[in-house]
C-alpha cells in the first residue's frame, strides 16, 4: 500500500474498467465528454458524477508527493511528467513502439532517498496474432534500452 503504481493504459474506458477492479485506485485522463460518460455509466464503469475534466495538475503533484500512491493514467502521463518515488510501473496500454518503450521506462529512473530500483511489468499477450506481435514488438524495444 505504500508503493506508487502507475498503470498505464491507452484509453479512459480502459482506465475506469480497471478502477471498477481497482478501486483503490485514482483514473486520470485527459477529458471525458457528456457522450462518453453517459456510455461508461450504462456500462456501469463510472457514475453520473464523474467530472468531465479533472485537475490533473493537483492529481499529478498528490502523486508526487506521495498523498496518493495508485493511479491509472491514459497517455496524459506518459510524457512529461515527473515522480521521483515512482516504484512500478504496469504497462496495460499494449503499444508496440520504441518511443514509449523508452518514456515509461524513464517514469522509473527518477532518483529519490530510499529508492534503488523500479520495476515496469508488462504482459506476454497471446490472444491473438495481432497482440503477440506487439508483445514481441516490446520486448524487442526494451531490449535495445538494455
Amino acid at each position: 500500500k505504500d508503493i506508487q503504481i502507475l498503470i498505464l493504459v491507452n484509453t479512459v474506458e480502459h482506465a475506469f474498467f480497471l478502477r471498477k477492479l481497482l478501486p483503490d485506485f485514482t483514473a486520470v485522463y485527459a477529458t471525458l465528454n457528456e457522450k462518453q460518460r453517459a456510455k461508461f455509466c450504462a456500462l456501469k464503469i463510472c457514475d453520473k458524477d464523474e467530472p468531465l475534466h479533472l485537475d490533473r495538475d493537483k492529481i499529478k503533484t498528490d502523486f508526487r508527493d506521495g498523498v496518493i500512491k495508485h493511479v491509472i493514467a491514459t497517455t496524459c502521463w506518459r510524457e512529461g511528467v515527473d515522480f521521483p518515488n515512482l516504484k512500478v510501473v504496469i504497462r496495460a496500454d499494449g503499444t508496440k513502439g520504441p518511443i514509449p518503450a523508452t518514456q515509461i521506462g524513464g517514469r522509473l529512473s527518477r532518483i529519490a532517498d530510499g529508492k534503488s530500483k523500479g520495476v515496469v511489468i508488462d504482459f506476454w499477450d497471446d490472444f491473438g496474432n495481432c497482440f503477440l506481435n506487439r508483445s514481441k514488438n516490446r520486448l524487442k524495444n526494451y531490449q535495445k534500452e538494455l
